[in-house]
């Protein structure tokens, strides 16, 4: 007589490809809608290079965070449980560690907005990683426009100033 197997284990590996695919979905359109132009921002998109950039998205433990080679963006995934303080607090400690890269929260229940447009995900705890001299030659290039002029200063501070 033949052994049977149990479809659990298949099962179970459906429902994580399911949810892995739905959240690089649901993080795929918020880089679409980042890079839309928006009126509201005089026709500059939030993130104007989001779209064009090379980008991986690994969801890890927050312990387990460093940068990717190959990509111009590591998005990573967190647990829900993390506060807000322990993604900044982690940006702090990964900036100081890796020198060469900026590190940048996105939590999920900290709503942040750009001249009335909603600039986080809404949905997932992220860190952000990206080449510091390369962010900042983008960020200069954006200092040459208008588009800081849409910025409430303490976004300003945080994420330009941080």
């Amino acid at each position: 007589m033949g052994k049977t197997q149990s479809i659990l284990p298949l099962v179970e590996i459906l429902l994580v490809k399911n949810i892995v695919d739905k959240v690089t979905k649901d993080i795929q359109d918020w880089i679409l809608r980042l890079s839309k132009p928006r009126r509201e921002l005089g026709n500059f998109a939030v993130c104007h290079y989001a779209k064009f950039s090379k980008y991986r998205i690994e969801q890890r433990l927050i312990s387990d965070l460093a940068p990717l080679e190959g990509v111009e963006v590591a998005i990573f995934v967190l647990d829900d449980a993390h506060t807000l303080e322990d993604l900044l607090g982690a940006c702090r400690a990964l900036g100081e560690a890796h020198p060469d890269y900026i590190f940048l929260d996105d939590h999920k229940d900290d709503s942040t907005f750009i001249n009335g447009v909603q600039t986080n995900n809404g949905k997932y705890n992220l860190i952000l990683c990206q080449n510091k001299k390369k962010l900042l030659e983008a960020r200069e290039n954006l200092h040459q426009t208008e588009y800081y002029s849409y910025w409430d200063q303490e976004l300003y501070n945080r994420i330009v100033q941080g």
